[in-house]
């Protein structure tokens, strides 16, 4: 799209401003790119970047953007296609999606100290991979939880690299995707040596294994 094949200069201003306000992010960066009032003009839709990197230390990592100055900025922060958020437990997942414009990032990468219920609002219906690192707080009580949640996530790649687990959260997935047969799983079963192989009910194939890797593929 272009000003030259869309009229949006003849319009009256506030008919332009409100098909900014409507327009969804990625467009709103083409055509940033190709006419610089329209890009003046849709200012207020904020940065737009490829990757948003989130850090709690503002003496570290000077690419990041400290999370307090993100949730200060006037105009939102929008990463296309990655976000790394090194993350405390009192940081607020809502509140670091209302600093961006809307959630379109493909990856999210967490990093640092978090627990596991703040991973969960970052997984909009776009993201395709999903990893965590570092120590990720999870009591065997709410391993069930975890692992049926995770269960829903419709991208391709998990990627759970965390200092802070244990093999016998291969017990804890078996048994809450094996409560799942029939609903969200065709099958579920142990093959090898630590390694549960997953069936959804759309053909995804999701192998857990005891190096905490999770891959979700789908059937060729």
């Amino acid at each position: 799209m272009s000003s030259e094949s869309f009229p949006l200069l003849s319009l009256p201003f506030p008919a332009v401003q409100h098909f900014l306000s409507v327009l969804p992010i990625k467009e709103v960066l083409k055509i940033r790119q190709t006419c610089k009032t329209l890009k003046n003009w849709s200012s207020f839709r904020g940065e737009i970047v490829e990757t948003l990197i989130m850090h709690n230390d503002k003496d570290d990592y000077k690419s990041c953007i400290p999370y307090e100055v993100l949730l200060s900025k006037r105009f939102p922060v929008t990463p296309l296609n990655k976000l790394n958020v090194f993350m405390t437990p009192s940081n607020s997942p809502e509140a670091i999606l209302a600093s961006m414009d809307s959630p379109v990032f493909k990856e999210v990468r967490f990093n640092a100290h978090y627990h596991w219920r703040q991973i969960f609002p970052f997984l909009h219906d776009g993201l395709e991979r999903l990893y965590l690192f570092d120590e990720m707080d999870l009591p065997a009580n709410d391993m069930p939880a975890f692992f049926k949640a995770l269960s829903s996530f419709k991208g391709e790649v998990i990627w759970i690299h965390c200092n802070t687990l244990e093999n016998h959260w291969f017990d804890a997935a078996f048994t809450a995707w094996s409560s799942l047969k029939g609903s969200v799983f065709e099958s579920v079963r142990r093959t090898l040596y630590y390694l549960i192989e997953a069936v959804t009910m759309d053909g995804k194939l999701i192998l857990f294994n005891n190096k905490l890797i999770l891959f979700n593929n789908k059937f060729v």
